[in-house]
């Protein structure tokens, strides 16, 4: 129990930093939440930390979060005309609908838990959006911020690879299951004689899609200034380790997010490429070993480690992750469709056994997020979230011209696509980098639309 209070202290410390830097603490969220599975997981056991130490350590981001939304509501409170935009009376009515739900929820504590997940991350979009029109905000916050989760990220990339291939299945053993039980089956797929990677988070899926944020922030032209090589070597491990987490639906939401960023970015791509004839050998010379590697190492993975198997069950359906997939959306559907007003939050999902409030009560597992979440909150919860994506993304789609509005459309669309297969968009690791980005693009549309805006330069 002792051991919790210098965490705890920890917490209070991140908060107040937050509230009075707010842009540093952003990019300290980001920059941190790619390597949070080595904190909340691996940290823990090797120190031996009772629960209340564990929570308290995992609740870093949280302070941080909190303290970020703190900043924004000071600011609307000491503006001299206070309003709120209207994707912030959206995120406004989410989080009421929200509480509704946690009150009528059968698995009170779970519920909570369940809030705070989903939540935070829309809380942290409305105090960004918030604080860019009342405060300010830096001309430099979407480059460093997008910077820190890369490099970041690359960290966990490149650990995955002694992950899998030096501590293999004893490092899930130690770190990722409990005494006595088995890995468990997310960690393993059809076909493979490796482990998946998770590098320093939670699970291949998790990691994946953490993965597919930061190669979409590479990606798209005129965000980060940085040297080609450098842009092509973080391509590069990114990539490697996305391949080797074995995310089918990582895989899917990167091909999405990246090909329409480039898709939308064809303009400058097009001026990139007209440079002169030495610059466009320089070039190719600078990128070719990042590729090349990544080439010989794609063959060595996929003649070492069964992914051919893997590869060719998902094409034909032989997968039982694929072949179950129907019957658990038409199950879930069935329940939804009885219970259109939704069973109220931490009654659908994995999240719902985590603290074994479900016993008695049969769980309901759908691999569809958007139908897990229609579950726990209705047709009207879930018909909000639709309305309020809506509005984001037609907002993004007109300022696509800006850097970080093609990131931010792009991330969303692939992830979107992800969680028609996989529940892994409520990660915090994953909706957090998710939300801000957006919050940061819609952060810059504001400014722009004052003239300017006041810069805050923290």
């Amino acid at each position: 129990m002792l051991d919790a209070l210098p965490f705890v202290a920890v917490d209070l410390v991140l908060g107040i930093v937050a509230v009075r830097r707010p842009w540093v603490a952003l990019v300290a969220l980001l920059g941190v939440l790619p390597v949070n599975g080595a904190l909340t997981q691996v940290v823990p056991r090797l120190f031996g930390l009772s629960n209340p130490a564990q929570i308290a350590l995992a609740a870093w981001h949280d302070a941080l979060v909190a303290g970020i939304a703190l900043a924004g509501l000071l600011a609307l409170v000491r503006a001299r005309e206070r309003s709120l935009d209207l994707v912030e009376w959206l995120i406004a009515a989410i989080l009421a609908v929200g509480l509704v739900y946690v009150a009528v929820s059968p698995v009170t504590f779970t519920a909570f838990y369940v809030y705070r997940v989903l939540y935070e991350p829309p809380l942290l979009l409305a105090a960004i959006t918030v604080l860019a029109r009342y405060a300010g905000t830096p001309g430099w916050i979407p480059a460093r911020a997008a910077l820190a989760l890369i490099l970041s990220s690359a960290i966990s990339a490149l650990y995955a690879w002694p992950q899998v291939y030096v501590f293999r299945f004893s490092y899930l053993q130690k770190f990722y299951t409990d005494p006595g039980d088995q890995i468990h089956h997310s960690f393993l797929a059809h076909g493979l004689n490796q482990p998946r990677a998770i590098g320093l988070l939670h699970s291949p899926n998790e990691f994946g899609a953490a993965l597919a944020i930061a190669i979409a922030l590479l990606v798209v032209p005129g965000l980060l200034r940085i040297r080609d090589w450098m842009r092509a070597w973080l391509l590069a491990i990114l990539a490697m380790a996305l391949l080797i987490s074995f995310s089918r639906s990582a895989w899917l939401a990167t091909l999405v997010s990246s090909g329409l960023i480039l898709w939308l970015s064809r303009a400058q791509l097009r001026s990139l490429i007209a440079v002169r004839p030495d610059s466009r050998r320089r070039t190719l010379l600078t990128i070719g070993a990042p590729i090349l590697a990544s080439v010989i190492l794609t063959i060595a993975v996929f003649t070492t480690s069964g992914a051919a198997a893997l590869v060719k069950a998902t094409a034909t359906g032989n997968d039982p992750s694929v072949g179950n997939r129907p019957h658990s959306v038409r199950a879930g559907l069935t329940v939804l469709f009885e219970h259109p007003l939704g069973l109220g939050l931490g009654t659908a999902g994995p999240k719902a056994a985590r603290f074994d409030e479900t016993q008695g009560r049969p769980r309901i597992l759908t691999e569809t997020w958007y139908i897990l979440y229609a579950i726990q909150v209705g047709l009207i919860g879930f018909g909000l979230l639709a309305v309020t994506a809506v509005t984001i993304l037609r907002r993004l789609w007109t300022d696509r011209l800006r850097p970080i509005s093609r990131a931010a459309f792009g991330i969303a669309f692939g992830l979107g696509v992800g969680a028609i297969f996989i529940p892994v968009i409520e990660d915090p690791t994953v909706s957090t980098p998710l939300w801000a980005i957006i919050g940061l693009a819609l952060a810059g549309m504001a400014v722009t639309a004052r003239g300017g805006g006041a810069t805050d330069p923290s």
